[in-house]
């Protein structure tokens, strides 16, 4: 019931405007308060807009993200929660890429051998990552939905949980990427990037990749 009156008070604002006030004198009739009205308009535009960003996958292009920004102004809904509400999608899109390809890399009995499925999957993270870092960045991005940028792990409340697992991601997208036991400033790149995304230390990421390239080099003949 309070949900019901709640959608009706986030309609009635959304198509009367300040009109509403004199129409539908919620305050008065039904003794509503300024702040359960904020409260309406809020929840009722978080819950339409995070069906709006379901449709988003990590194919972005502009033609949507001005689509977006437009429905996010017609639900009123604040800058800030929409920025914080698309960054949480990109994060879900990304974990969705580490938990296929970590499914794949448990499976897998090969020894030493790192599927080509695994890393195509860190490959479409990397990818998208600097899609959303390219839009970001570009001239008319006013325009378009809010909370684009590079995208980090570190900081959510379940991170401690996952570092385990994205360290052996990290790991095993190193032992590609340094498969012939070479480390230069091309390599070092995408292995900073993709620290930054899984919000590992620096520390950590450099000892992964020294205990690679120490396992690289043990296996070539002497």
């Amino acid at each position: 019931m309070i949900q019901a009156f709640q959608k009706l008070i986030f309609v009635s604002n959304l198509v009367f405007g300040d009109a509403s006030d004199f129409i539908l004198p919620w305050k008065h009739l039904f003794g509503i308060t300024d702040y359960q009205i904020d409260i309406a308009m809020r929840e009722n535009a978080k819950s339409l807009y995070a069906l709006e960003l379901k449709s988003i996958g990590r194919g972005l292009d502009i033609g949507t993200l001005i689509e977006v920004r437009r429905v996010q102004l017609a639900y009123k809904l604040f800058d800030e929660v929409a920025a914080d509400m698309f960054k949480e999608h990109a994060k879900k899109l990304i974990q969705e890429n580490i938990s296929s390809a970590l499914s794949i890399l448990k499976s897998n009995t090969s020894a030493g051998n790192i599927p080509t499925e695994v890393i195509n999957e860190v490959n479409s993270i990397l990818a998208f990552n600097r899609l959303l870092t390219v839009l970001s960045k570009f001239p008319q991005g006013e325009r378009f939905a809010r909370g684009l940028g590079p995208i980090s792990l570190a900081g959510d409340f379940d991170h401690d949980k996952m570092v385990g697992d994205l360290k052996i991601l990290y790991a095993a997208y190193t032992t590609e990427v340094l498969s012939d036991g070479l480390l230069d400033d091309e390599k070092l790149g995408p292995l900073n990037e993709l620290r930054n995304i899984f919000g590992l230390g620096k520390r950590e990421a450099e000892a992964i990749i020294e205990g690679v390239m120490s396992d690289v080099k043990s296996q070539v003949p002497a």
